[in-house]
């Protein structure tokens, strides 16, 4: 069951369009605009089965209050069903397992869905199986682009270790979409470039060693790369075939824009970085195994500053060398920089003079196997929502926050249930702790088992993620906050 999922999944095909396929969404631009009449949301992945399940999270973050159209599509484009939520409040969640949304049943491994409402909309799915063994979260996509990187992809189809990575991207568009996807090495090699013809509404999905499969060794793939004439949507399913436990990842969006997270504090002499990339999450490393990866994005050499923080903003380790054109470098974050695990380490950060990106893993060192990813932070705001919270007797939800710069910057963290209602609020600084873990249960007493969502509000910009973790170890889900302008 649960390999014939995975398989199912990745092996599917984009075929010959249905009849009743989706009309054409906004794009990126429209998407990121507040005065546009509809607000449109992806989730590029659902799925239904004996083994699986989906469910979705919907949260009205806007201003006022709004009816939610959710439609339901098959990786081929065929529109299968919809529904709309009458009245969603502001500050409102809607939350169904996907089995539930609509009148009818659609069983299926391969399956999408398009949100759309008049008040601005955040959100994430939630998908694992139905033994609780496996969890993965993933925000809901508004952010469609021509040009998507998957910074970190390993696939180990003749080792032990079975390790498997599936591409999926996503074309919401009206019109067929030329899409190329480009294969490289860890040293940035180009090794195969795959053309592709993306129907509209239609999902083209695989195991990275059948997109590429004249690829000798298909362990030597460490970053894809995806450029298409239409903006695209891209997700990643990255686990073991032996094992539980998977991450869904969203993929990077390419950008020769300066980061929003550019500081003069870390430029040394002369050293003015364009790329500046933040990894958020560092745990214990007795219990877990931590990787981290940093690509170039360009075809020329990229000097880059990597440095690792403790918890009140010091230095710990400071490297700066060179990243080959199009360079993938990926470890262990004691290897990445070359120093003995300390258990001091909770951040690093990565500046360079050209655009980069990365992602970071955590994987339990025992029993049971858990692992997931956060891709590289690239875009920081001062306010954040986490669509997604877990606190009860089944899990508990570590909120981790981190200051950008020196000074001190205050915050506020506000809980919300689910129909919008504030069950409290937490405020604190970030000042000489430059980075905290606060454990929602213990910063809302008495009411975090209501806890639908939260948001944060900093003085200046923050970085954030929650971390899931179920009371019987068995399953880890991690996402960054999604940021509000």
């Amino acid at each position: 069951g649960r390999f014939a999922f995975i398989a199912g999944v990745l092996l599917t095909c984009p075929s010959a369009l249905g009849s009743d396929r989706p009309a054409g969404p906004g794009r990126a631009s429209d998407t990121a605009s507040q005065s546009r009449d509809v607000f449109v949301l992806h989730a590029a992945h659902a799925a239904s089965t004996p083994d699986w399940w989906t469910r979705l999270t919907v949260l009205n973050r806007g201003i006022s209050i709004t009816p939610v159209l959710i439609e339901l599509f098959d990786g081929t484009g065929v529109k299968l069903d919809s529904t709309t939520v009458p009245g969603l409040p502001i500050g409102g969640v809607y939350q169904a397992d996907i089995d539930a949304i609509f009148a009818k049943s659609y069983a299926g491994s391969d399956l999408w869905l398009r949100i759309s409402g008049s008040s601005e909309l955040c959100g994430a799915v939630e998908f694992g199986t139905r033994d609780g063994r496996t969890l993965s979260i993933v925000p809901l996509f508004d952010n469609p682009s021509t040009r998507i990187v998957f910074p970190y992809v390993y696939i180990t189809p003749s080792t032990s270790e079975s390790y498997y990575t599936g591409i999926t991207v996503l074309n919401p568009n009206d019109a067929v979409n030329e899409v190329t996807l480009r294969a490289y090495t860890e040293d940035g090699e180009l090794l195969a470039e795959h053309p592709e013809s993306v129907p509209p509404g239609t999902k083209y999905v695989r195991l990275v060693d059948q997109i590429f499969d004249g690829v000798p060794d298909p362990n030597a793939i460490r970053m894809i790369r995806v450029s298409a004439s239409l903006p695209v949507l891209g997700f990643e399913l990255f686990g073991k075939w032996n094992a539980f436990g998977v991450a869904g990842l969203p993929a990077v969006v390419e950008s020769v824009e300066t980061p929003a997270t550019k500081s003069p504090e870390f430029d040394k002499d002369g050293f003015v970085p364009v790329g500046d990339i933040f990894y958020n999450e560092i745990p214990d490393d007795d219990t877990w195994y931590t990787g981290m990866t940093v690509c170039n994005l360009t075809d020329q050499p990229a000097q880059v500053l990597s440095l690792l923080f403790d918890g009140a903003g010091n230095t710990l380790r400071e490297i700066t060398w060179e990243l080959g054109p199009y360079q993938q470098f990926t470890r262990e974050v004691w290897n990445f920089f070359g120093l003995a695990p300390t258990p001091a380490a909770a951040t690093g950060r990565i500046k360079a003079n050209s655009p980069i990106s990365g992602f970071e893993l955590m994987l339990s060192r025992g029993n049971p196997f858990r692992f997931d990813g956060l891709e590289a932070c690239d875009r920081v705001y001062r306010r954040l929502d986490f669509p997604v919270i877990q606190c009860g007797a089944d899990s508990t939800t570590r909120l981790h926050l981190s200051r950008l710069f020196t000074f001190p910057n205050p915050f506020t963290v506000t809980a919300y249930d689910a129909n919008g209602n504030g069950l409290g609020n937490y405020t604190d600084t970030l000042g000489l702790a430059a980075t905290l873990d606060l454990d929602l249960a213990a910063i809302f007493p008495g009411v975090a088992d209501q806890i639908a969502w939260i948001h944060v509000e900093a003085q200046d910009r923050v970085v954030g993620n929650v971390f899931l973790l179920s009371a019987d170890n068995e399953r880890l889900g991690s996402y960054l906050g999604i940021g509000r302008n």
